[in-house]
């Protein structure tokens, strides 16, 4: 009678699902696990059989240089958040170098030339006012109108107060430990705006130009 009971049973379960072990055939990949027939995928993984890589970064969109990583933004020194989109300010701004461009060819006030013989000696002072002296560059001899200088020697310097005005100024170095202004510019170093540049520029109308070549520090 038993017996009888058992094949019954088996036929039964034949007869509605084809098979007991609905997942005798099933071969799931990348570490799925197969329950009542189906694919059950870990965390990453897609498809019938888990066969299919999640992309985690298909929606992600990274800003200001950011790479996305297993589904997050990296972000690059200076900017933060869950998309970058947050700028750092500096604690610093380093004026690593100065190209100076282009300068007055003769002293407008006196309407002369600045040397009599040759070009003016030119050093560039950065200062917070006349009176808070940070760095004077050192002094390039005879300069001529229309080339490019590079200032790098006592540099570079580091400006503590990133949003506090700061003057560039052009001097013409004369004997007896005198000096000719030639003329500069006001500069903020930092603007919260500018997205981290790696330089800034002044020009204007006194036919000055320089950069300032700057780096940063959080």
């Amino acid at each position: 009678m038993k017996t009888h009971i058992i094949v019954i049973l088996s036929l039964v379960c034949l007869g509605l699902s084809g098979c007991c072990n609905d997942c005798e055939e099933i071969l799931c990949e990348n570490g799925g696990v197969c329950d009542a027939g189906s694919c059950m995928c870990p965390e990453g993984f897609t498809g019938e059989f888990c066969q299919t890589a999640i992309d985690a970064c298909a929606n992600v969109n990274c800003q200001n240089g950011g790479q996305c990583e297993d589904g997050g933004c990296v972000c690059p020194l200076g900017f933060s958040g869950q998309f970058c989109e947050i700028q750092d300010a500096p604690s610093q701004i380093v004026i690593d170098s100065i190209t100076l461009t282009d300068f007055p060819s003769i002293n407008t006030q006196a309407n002369f030339p600045w040397d009599i013989n040759d070009g003016p000696d030119i050093y560039i002072q950065i200062r917070r006012d006349i009176n808070n002296v940070i760095a004077n560059t050192e002094t390039i001899p005879n300069c001529q109108e229309g080339t490019v200088y590079s200032f790098k020697d006592q540099l570079p310097i580091n400006l503590t107060s990133v949003y506090g005005q700061h003057e560039a100024i052009l001097y013409d170095e004369d004997e007896g430990e005198t000096r000719e202004f030639m003329g500069g510019y006001f500069f903020t170093p930092y603007n919260q705006s500018s997205n981290l540049p790696s330089s800034i520029e002044l020009s204007g109308g006194n036919a000055i130009s320089m950069t300032l070549h700057i780096s940063y520090v959080f």
